[in-house]
């Protein structure tokens, strides 16, 4: 069974744009929002940014599953991964309409 994941990718950098469309042309799709299978993602982008230093990556995705949100950064080979909290207001009956 698959399970699809929308990304979405920023590149934060001032490198030119044709080194831009290089590395999307070596990812072999347009990461920058698209719905697919890409379950190296951590270990591409890992990879990638320690061959291109100083360039941040910020991959959100947002998978099938309702609580499957999250943001991962990618800078110089290492990586920060933050899952989305889900956070309820506790219950106040002076709010109820």
């Amino acid at each position: 069974m698959s399970y699809y994941t929308k990304y979405e990718l920023t590149i934060v950098s001032d490198i030119d744009f044709v080194h831009l469309e290089d590395l999307i042309q070596k990812l072999g799709f347009n990461p920058f929002s698209s719905s697919c299978q890409w379950y190296e993602h951590e270990c591409d982008l890992t990879q990638y940014s320690m061959q291109n230093q100083n360039i941040l990556f910020i991959l959100k995705g947002q998978g099938e599953d309702t609580e499957d949100i999250w943001v991962k950064y990618f800078k110089n080979g290492k990586k920060q991964v933050c899952r989305a909290k889900i956070i309820y207001d506790a219950f106040d009956e002076s709010k109820m309409e």
